[in-house]
């Protein structure tokens, strides 16, 4: 009996992960990288870009409708409460040529059809915002920016109400954002400004935010924090970008307490988004357009390409462990249920 069930568990960890990812067709396009893709469910979802542009989908996946254009603008994040509230974050100004919008973030109410700005925080006006984090229709959480300075928003009341707190004197760069509760939470990102002197940081807090502690810094300069993909309580993995082609991802295995700094692969690779589906299944993009997408089965330990994806993957996202999106120059989905993963 042991036996039997050893190899139907084998055969379905095997014949689930064997799947592909599919390009959608009539996804939105552009010559480098897209920043956010996010799905309420199998078919609702949103995408953004630095053109200014929001996407929505309604049949997950199958066509896009352009939602929003506006010029000047660089859609940096996006993140749904449900069907109709949601919010996308702007880059803002200084960092990107082109970009005139001085707006951080903006707030919808019909599902993306119009888009007020958010204007009002409690502390210092933030630069703008990378990514977005929803915790429950309550708690969301923000963080920005590439390039700094580097501010954290919050609201615990759906977006009625913003705070913002100023973290320039812990770091340089602020990237990403995650929130296990309402007490719990990790930022990412670098301690400089400056590509030659910066390392890796993770922040953590005990207290929602109103104070920090360094959990992680790296050991190398010229690296920072990407993405973060927490397939688990306790298990979470980081994309490390850097700059001098030297290759490294980060990774937990107790709820972020702890974080250790390991090889990727040997040959230089600045990564990018980074998601996983479960403890060890996982996929890493790749900074350049000519790196293919990294995919490992056993928690980092190996990485071998999968060139189901194309260049400059930025943010994977997962829908119940059943069905995948990433986003890179284009949009991809996987669809587990294929393979029998009910």
């Amino acid at each position: 009996m042991k036996t039997i069930t050893f190899l139907f568990i084998s055969l379905i960890s095997f014949t689930t992960f064997s799947q592909e990812w599919k390009w959608l067709e009539n996804s939105p396009v552009t010559y480098g990288k897209q920043d956010d893709v996010f799905f309420i469910n199998e078919n609702l979802g949103w995408s953004v870009n630095g053109q200014g542009n929001i996407f929505k989908t309604t049949d997950g996946g199958k066509t896009w409708n352009n939602v929003l254009k506006q010029p000047g603008t660089y859609f940096r994040c996006i993140a749904f409460v449900d069907s109709l509230h949601g919010f996308a974050g702007n880059i803002g100004t200084d960092y990107y040529p082109g970009v005139k919008d001085t707006i951080p973030l903006y707030e919808t109410f019909d599902g993306g059809t119009s888009w007020k700005a958010m204007t009002t925080f409690s502390g210092p006006f933030p630069k703008g915002i990378c990514n977005l984090n929803i915790l429950d229709k309550d708690h969301i959480y923000g963080s920005g920016r590439v390039g700094g300075p580097c501010f954290f928003i919050k609201t615990e009341d759906g977006g009625k109400t913003w705070s913002s707190q100023n973290l320039n004197d812990k770091l340089g760069m602020l990237i990403d954002v995650n929130f296990h509760s309402v007490k719990e939470g990790f930022l990412f990102g670098g301690n400089s400004a400056s590509t030659e002197s910066e390392r890796s940081v993770i922040l953590a807090t005990t207290d929602g935010g109103k104070t920090w502690q360094q959990r992680f810094i790296s050991k190398d300069t010229m690296e920072m924090c990407w993405k973060v993909s927490f397939p688990s309580a306790k298990v979470g993995y980081v994309s490390v970008l850097g700059y001098d082609a030297h290759s490294t991802f980060i990774k937990t295995i107790d709820g972020g307490k702890t974080w250790n700094e390991y090889k990727l692969i040997e040959y230089g690779y600045e990564t990018k988004g980074i998601g996983f589906i479960n403890d060890n299944v996982g996929w890493v993009g790749g900074e350049r357009g000519t790196l293919p997408v990294m995919k490992t089965l056993d928690g980092g330990k190996t990485w071998k390409p999968d060139y189901s994806l194309g260049p400059y993957v930025n943010r994977f996202r997962f829908i119940n462990g059943k069905v995948g999106y990433a986003i890179g120059s284009t949009i991809y989905k996987i669809d587990l249920k294929a393979e029998g993963k009910k």
